[in-house]
């Protein structure tokens, strides 16, 4: 029987070849009586991404109570009804007082009036971050942090669409992290110079090299952000770094290989392509370890 607070995994399809694309965690936040009588349930979806937690729609879950190997964040504002039909791989069930803040802020930021000002795909109504030109970014290049600098007479497109996929399938592969172009080696800010309409380039190819990652992933679990460069005391319209968060994978025995059946890892401030031999040995540990947490 289906709970209010039960963690599932779910696989979701893709809407036109009905193939699986990914699993992923959903809490159920419906109460008894819908889940008893109804075939459809209202859930709601964890992501792995902390970049997600600085908004009031999200509520940080830790591992300890959701029994997922990492810290996960409900994704409130994007709840939606599912086939009880798809709920059979249980992990867990969580506590009432986790079940009743995670039911207010649904109350209070879905149904209520104050849902209409907020797009369900827009994650960007509460994002106030600056940077300072030619400062010291706070973090160093580490596992986590990758900085790649654009020179002005670079051509960004270029330099993001060959370097992307190899990042983000490093950071998939390890803890998860954040990919900062505009920011050089040394740490210091330089940003980029993009119009609206080469944000919105930038997004669409982003978000089409992370539907060729194998196998597919959540698109919606990475977040695409442009912060403001502040110059001489004043922010430039047209001046930005571009911080891509990816979040880490909440099934470590899965790797995750670019469009040309590559494997890259994080070791440290660099992403590594690992060759054959060292691909079997890391599938090797991972299912080791998976079964030794069992």
């Amino acid at each position: 029987m289906i709970q209010q607070g039960d963690i599932f995994f779910v696989n979701q399809y893709n809407d036109q070849s009905k193939a699986p694309e990914s699993k992923r965690p959903f809490i159920v936040l419906s109460n008894k009586f819908m889940n008893n009588y109804y075939n459809r349930v209202l859930c709601v979806p964890l992501t792995s991404n902390s970049r997600f937690n600085k908004y009031k729609t999200t509520f940080e879950i830790p591992e300890n109570l959701s029994k997922l190997p990492i810290k996960s964040y409900a994704l409130i504002l994007d709840s939606i009804f599912l086939d009880v039909n798809l709920l059979t791989d249980r992990i867990s069930t969580l506590p009432q007082s986790i079940i009743d803040s995670l039911v207010n802020i649904w109350i209070k930021y879905v149904i209520s009036s104050n849902a209409t000002s907020i797009k369900s795909t827009d994650y960007s109504f509460e994002i106030n971050d600056s940077l300072v030109y030619d400062c010291k970014y706070p973090k160093e290049e580490n596992i986590n942090y990758e900085f790649k600098e654009i020179r002005s007479e670079d051509n960004y497109h270029d330099i993001i669409k060959k370097s992307i996929l190899k990042y983000i399938c490093s950071f998939l592969n390890s803890k998860g992290g954040r990919i900062l172009y505009g920011i050089t080696d040394k740490r210091i800010i330089k940003g980029i110079e993009l119009s609206s309409e080469q944000k919105d380039n930038i997004r669409q190819l982003i978000f089409s090299k992370i539907y060729d990652i194998k196998p597919k992933v959540i698109a919606d679990d990475f977040i695409i952000e442009f912060i403001p460069v502040i110059k001489n005391n004043q922010t430039h319209n047209n001046l930005f770094v571009i911080e891509i968060s990816i979040p880490a994978a909440f099934d470590k025995t899965i790797i995750y290989l670019s469009n040309d059946n590559k494997l890259y890892v994080r070791y440290d401030g660099t992403s590594q392509e690992l060759d054959i031999i060292e691909m079997q040995t890391i599938v090797k540990k991972r299912l080791i370890d998976s079964l030794n947490n069992k």
